[in-house]
């Protein structure tokens, strides 16, 4: 018997099984750039609204134009329940917020029914009413570095009646006065973040800390950094 023509077989026999490998990988690969490369035009509604919803909104605002397929989306409801703002309101002045949020609330949302999330960077006493009047449906509001006072809070708190998470981070013109109202009137409160600049100091925090232990009574998840409390509050 020759070894060597029965190696020989052997190395044949093994190549097909070779080249198969390499044909399915190829047609794998293959699928997986159509899949990527899939145009966005012919994929189902259901799913462009999932993907449109977390958008920011001035991306929201570009989609509408894209096609007439994107613009049809764009008027579910569903597209419209998260607005996130925050990156777009940075460093942008009360009047502008103000004339963003008119052309939101009364022409974009206009019977698509208000948003159940907002994320808004830097709001003023002059656009905080403009988001309560459209709060009722609201869950989470999340409002760092807004300049709203004391006031403001306490006149538009009972139409947050919603809410189940709230972030006053960075809010310097407010304080326990306004923490009570929220408290209050906001009875379905689950999660509350106050979360203060490091290097301000602008004395203790006691009057707040006492507020939100006595009125928000339902918070699961409570984030307080860099409120100063006195040793006594501590000992309580």
């Amino acid at each position: 018997m020759d070894l060597s023509e029965g190696k020989g077989k052997g190395t044949s026999a093994s190549n097909p099984c070779g080249t198969d490998s390499g044909e399915m990988q190829q047609e794998s690969n293959k699928k997986m750039s159509d899949m990527l490369w899939r145009p966005w035009d012919s994929l189902p509604p259901e799913l462009l609204e999932l993907i449109f919803n977390h958008c920011p909104l001035h991306d929201k605002l570009m989609i509408q134009s894209v096609c007439k397929s994107w613009n049809k989306v764009t008027a579910s409801p569903f597209v419209w329940q998260k607005i996130d703002m925050l990156e777009w309101s940075k460093n942008r002045d009360p009047a502008t917020l103000n004339r963003m949020l008119l052309r939101l609330f009364n022409n974009l949302c206009s019977g698509l029914g208000p948003p159940k999330r907002l994320l808004i960077h830097g709001v003023s006493d002059l656009t905080f009413p403009l988001i309560t009047a459209s709060a009722e449906n609201l869950t989470t509001l999340k409002i760092p570095w807004s300049v709203i006072s004391n006031e403001m809070v306490i006149q538009e708190a009972t139409k947050l009646s919603s809410l189940r998470f709230l972030d006053l981070s960075y809010c310097r013109h407010i304080g326990a006065p306004a923490m009570r109202a929220v408290g209050r009137h906001c009875r379905l409160l689950t999660g509350f973040r106050r979360i203060v600049h490091k290097n301000v100091r602008l004395g203790d925090y006691d009057d707040e800390a006492y507020a939100i232990a006595a009125t928000m009574r339902q918070l699961r998840s409570l984030e307080l950094h860099y409120l100063n409390f006195s040793s006594q509050l501590c000992v309580c």
